[in-house]
């Protein structure tokens, strides 16, 4: 199969995107030991860590998503 350059550079953006980050760092989770809690997550925005049960997960907030900025001071 031979792939043109429009197919490598799409390629190379989604190996690049934080879902993918997100999907492969799951991947690697589920295949090492179990824990109880929750697994890694990816919502369209943020990547959350796998989280033991009875803790909390938190993300920073970040300076500008999608052309909009907000305070994260």
């Amino acid at each position: 199969m031979n792939f043109t350059d429009e197919h490598l550079s799409l390629l190379n953006s989604v190996n690049d995107s934080l879902e993918l980050k997100c999907l492969l760092q799951a991947a690697i989770e589920t295949s090492s030991e179990e824990i109880e809690g929750c697994p890694v997550f990816f919502d369209s925005v943020l990547c959350w860590p796998r989280t033991p049960a009875a803790t909390w997960a938190v993300q920073p907030c970040f300076a500008e998503f999608k052309g909009v900025k907000y305070d994260t001071t």
